[in-house]
């Protein structure tokens, strides 16, 4: 991607897991707005809203993880001009955070069970009536 100057690629992973890769890839901000605009397109009903935004993030997902990353280089290189802290900071901010998306994703999936078993417990007690 960065040799040949396109800012659109594709990333199977951002596809399919959408805010939770870039949570995993620590991108709170991007994945925050991600999980918000995916809850907005669902409370307004827009069909196929999620595929767009999931072809989007698969599309952009690895010009959006360059660029975050470069700037948390930049930003590491500003602060000290010792290659070992650089190192050592660059090695902290980086990497991934496995736990964040899991936690999220389990979650959710508590909230859906909760509200699939609301939903037909107050099915019920009308269809009862």
């Amino acid at each position: 991607m960065n040799q040949t100057n396109k800012s659109v690629s594709w990333n199977w992973a951002s596809f399919f897991l959408g805010s939770l890769w870039l949570l995993y890839r620590k991108m709170y901000v991007w994945g925050t707005l991600m999980i918000a605009v995916s809850m907005a397109i669902s409370w307004m009903g827009i069909p196929f809203g999620w595929l767009l935004l999931a072809i989007l993030a698969g599309m952009f997902g690895n010009k959006l993880y360059l660029e975050e990353t470069r700037k948390k280089i930049i930003e590491i290189k500003t602060i000290t001009s010792d290659l070992n802290s650089q190192y050592q900071m660059i090695k902290s901010k980086g990497g991934t955070n496995l736990a964040l998306p899991i936690t999220i994703a389990v979650i959710g999936f508590l909230i859906t069970i909760f509200l699939i078993i609301l939903g037909t417990a107050i099915a019920m007690e009308f269809y009862y009536m």
